[in-house]
């Protein structure tokens, strides 16, 4: 396997994201405000779509594919064509930096969070706002839909998560309190249950499916860097500061593999679709597959840099990541890959 290379000067990738259909990666360079299509060969779709020192904090394709959609420092989210690069859509412009995005399984409506204490739900094709602001106490750092599309979850520096109605904007639970600022939310397959971590390290599993919202937390999990529920929503595959990965039952709360592990803190991890490897990035410079049963070390990614992001395509067949300046695409039949970027 073969790094993707950009030409030109060498950026610094900071995202990238399979298409649903999984013949296309796109990637973005975050300050300098460019973002590249690779599939059948290599398209800069940077154009001058992006206000200069606007720097790009997320982006990802439409559920067909046929959109890009970023969101950005200046307080604007973009809407773009994937196969031209140009704007579709008006400007979805919020208060405060946008910071993250999620679309709607439907593709129909774009959720976005933003530095000015909000969340904003938006038509994706009119750019028109849906629902009344999301309101938070501070920043908020991330948001997504349910698998169903009904519900959007919200991530906040206030020390809360939030789970609101789609359609309505309303409130469906009591703020979700934590210790400190909460870096991630995330629903399961089946929409009962909400996955939060904070920012000391903890994550927990919430309750959400009942008419009251339970007074204490399903499960609770320490020292935690990452964390995904498996498709099924019956494990949770945890990633700590130390280096150390395993998979636990996400109803009894007991551990199901070995630990394991990594030389340093893990910064991204993810099941594949059928739920049966993990793939996990790394500070210590490598990527590895895991069998999600038993934890056996499947394959390893050496590259040298930390690896920080990545993500399976929807056949599980491949695995787009990002280190350093360079993004990469595994395809995660090799059993070992070294890409190390050469020294003089």
């Amino acid at each position: 396997m073969k790094p993707v290379e950009i030409p030109g000067p060498s950026p610094a990738i900071e995202h990238a994201a399979f298409s649903f259909d999984r013949r296309s990666v796109v990637m973005s360079s975050g300050w300098g405000s460019s973002v590249w299509v690779v599939g059948a060969g290599i398209r800069d779709l940077n154009g001058m779509q992006h206000d200069a020192g606007a720097y790009i904090h997320f982006l990802t394709f439409s559920p067909d594919g046929r959109r890009i959609v970023s969101a950005n420092s200046d307080g604007k989210a973009r809407v773009f064509d994937t196969a031209t690069g140009q704007l579709i859509a008006p400007l979805l412009q919020q208060e405060g930096p946008i910071v993250h995005l999620c679309l709607s399984p439907d593709g129909t409506r774009i959720a976005t969070a933003s530095c000015g204490y909000t969340a904003q739900i938006w038509d994706a094709a009119t750019g028109a706002r849906v629902a009344p602001p999301l309101v938070h106490d501070n920043g908020v750092i991330s948001v997504c839909f349910s698998p169903d599309g009904r519900r959007i979850a919200t991530a906040s520096l206030d020390s809360t998560a939030r789970v609101w109605d789609a359609a309505t904007g309303e409130p469906i639970t009591p703020p979700l309190r934590h210790a400190s600022r909460v870096s991630t939310a995330a629903f399961d397959q089946d929409c009962r249950r909400l996955l939060t971590v904070d920012g000391s390290g903890i994550a927990r599993i919430w309750d959400i499916a009942g008419a009251e919202l339970p007074d204490r937390f399903a499960g609770e999990y320490a020292n935690v860097a990452c964390a995904a529920f498996s498709p099924d929503g019956n494990r949770l595959a945890i990633g700590d500061f130390d280096g150390g990965v395993r998979v636990w039952d996400s109803q009894a709360g007991r551990p199901l593999s070995h630990l394991m592990a990594h030389g340093a803190a893990v910064r991204d991890i993810a099941f594949s679709p059928n739920g049966q490897s993990l793939a996990t990035a790394s500070d210590d410079g490598t990527a590895c597959l895991w069998d999600a049963v038993t934890g056996r070390r499947l394959r390893t990614l050496q590259h040298g840099l930390g690896v920080h992001h990545l993500a399976f395509a929807s056949d599980g067949r491949r695995v787009a990541m990002v280190a350093g300046d360079t993004a990469f695409v595994w395809a995660t039949a090799d059993r070992q890959a070294d890409l190390r970027p050469a020294r003089p």
